[in-house]
């Protein structure tokens, strides 16, 4: 008899919760109700994304000289520990990627991109979980990553999982995705505008106005959101910069183009390193990441400023703090030690290691330019912000939502023709050698090639009526 009560109440808990589901699915029929549930996106996903800024200072806390405090042991022992920091991280990475593989096998922009144009915006829930711990893991532990691609991931896994709970159209379900994802980069950053152009120009590549304002809506409410539980602070704290002599233009559209033969240097050490460690290390995965980790740390015992993400070493560059001579060391290790980092299986971004690379490479620009020409140029350290948006433009193939970005990171819109001069000589020079960015090179290795399906989906969304003449002339 309680066996029958429970299955009449379970049917008709069923029957009520698929009515209540279609009842909300109809209210979002109409784009006011849509931009409602943006701005509820925008919240979970800003509240996501700082939640996994929140993760990472624990893991850097835990693998630090303060954890080491914690756990007793004696502050003799530290220096010796640190560089082994990434090979415990790399060996944590292991142990989930073989108890929880697909979800590890999941983590990555170009997943999100291939999510919205060829599997109707859906990403998993398990995502989040995944992406955050692994990510927060690798990065805190010491691995050279950015947090880019992990916020990316976690902010659209958020609006792909609202999407699916409501059973909405495909193409609503994209919408979120980016939705979510224009939040968690305007969260994690404070930079509402690069978040929008980041979701439109590389998650969607749709700028159509019913697109367009949903994501502003996210965006906006994504960076209320993380200025309320971190502050309303700037990335970078860089004093104002101006184009000194009108001939400096020529210094900046030279930088950009180093920067694009450095950035694609960096894409194909990437994937080259990335494809050493599939083929030629014959050994399980769950080794590989702690051998990346051993790799990156006995480097770091020489040269420590390339564990992590490396913003406080970019903050020293951007006010005047860096020798130019170790500025440009640091361009090679830290495209090394990225890619042996990402390529040997740890998990995290390219955006923070693209930053950096630029930064070094515009301060030992910079010093040579400035040395030679000081009446027509401006310091070094000039250089070094125009250097990270170049370089990132030219490696994600977004000079746009670069150029924005880099305005808000640093607060300085002083140098807007440098910047964008800068930034598309980069991305002009990038494309002389592929027209792939490291996201769409991803798929491609994978024989994925995504325009096809954002083809299909510009074709599905294009109605008979809309386009027929029913004039016909006989």
């Amino acid at each position: 008899m309680r066996s029958f009560i429970r299955l009449q109440i379970n049917n008709a808990m069923a029957t009520l919760t698929d009515y209540i589901r279609d009842k909300f699915r109809n209210v979002l029929m109409f784009d006011q109700n849509m931009l409602i549930l943006a701005a509820l996106l925008g919240f979970l996903a800003g509240f996501a994304s700082t939640f996994f800024r929140w993760m990472i200072e624990f893991f850097e806390s835990i693998f630090s000289a303060k954890g080491f405090s914690l756990a007793g042991i004696p502050p003799q022992a530290y220096p010796f520990l640190l560089p082994f920091m990434p090979m415990v991280g790399g060996c944590l990475i292991g142990l989930i990627c073989k108890y929880f593989p697909n979800a590890v096998k999941e983590n990555g922009v170009h997943k999100v991109m291939y999510a919205v144009a060829l599997n109707d915006g859906k990403v998993r829930k398990r995502t989040i979980a995944s992406c955050a711990v692994t990510s927060s893991i690798t990065i805190g532990s010491g691995g050279s990553a950015g947090r880019e691609g992990p916020t990316v991931q976690i902010g659209a896994a958020v609006g792909s999982t609202i999407g699916q709970l409501l059973h909405l159209s495909t193409e609503r379900m994209r919408v979120l995705v980016g939705c979510g994802a224009a939040a968690g980069i305007a969260a994690s950053f404070n930079a509402p505008l690069a978040g929008v152009l980041f979701a439109l120009e590389i998650i969607l590549g749709d700028f159509t106005i019913h697109t367009f304002s949903p994501i502003i809506i996210a965006s906006v409410i994504g960076t209320v959101t993380g200025r309320a539980l971190e502050g309303n602070e700037v990335t970078f704290n860089v004093p104002v910069h101006e184009l000194v002599h009108p001939a400096e233009i020529i210094f900046y559209l030279a930088l950009g183009m180093l920067c694009g033969i450095v950035a694609r240097l960096f894409t194909f050490m990437y994937f080259y390193v990335q494809q050493v460690f599939e083929e030629k290390f014959s050994m399980p995965d769950l080794y590989k990441p702690a051998i990346g980790g051993l790799i990156v740390g006995i480097i770091s015992i020489f040269i420590p400023q390339i564990l992590g993400n490396g913003y406080d070493v970019m903050e020293q560059a951007l006010t005047g703090q860096m020798f130019w001579g170790l500025a440009f060391l640091l361009v090679f290790m830290k495209i090394m030690c990225t890619s042996i980092t990402l390529g040997s299986g740890g998990m995290g971004g390219i955006f923070a290691p693209s930053l950096f690379i630029g930064a070094m490479l515009g301060t030992a620009f910079g010093s040579g330019v400035h040395f030679v020409f000081p009446t027509l140029s401006a310091s070094a350290e000039t250089y070094a912000v125009v250097g990270m948006g170049a370089v990132a433009g030219a490696v994600m193939q977004a000079p746009l939502t670069n150029i924005l970005m880099l305005f808000e990171l640093t607060n300085d819109y002083t140098l807007i023709l440098p910047i964008m001069a800068t930034c598309i000589a980069a991305s002009y020079t990038y494309q002389r050698f592929t027209k792939q960015s490291i996201y769409m090179q991803h798929l491609l290795n994978k024989g994925i090639n995504i325009r096809h399906g954002r083809e299909a989906s510009i074709m599905n969304s294009i109605k008979v009526r809309d386009v027929m003449s029913t004039e016909v002339t006989t």
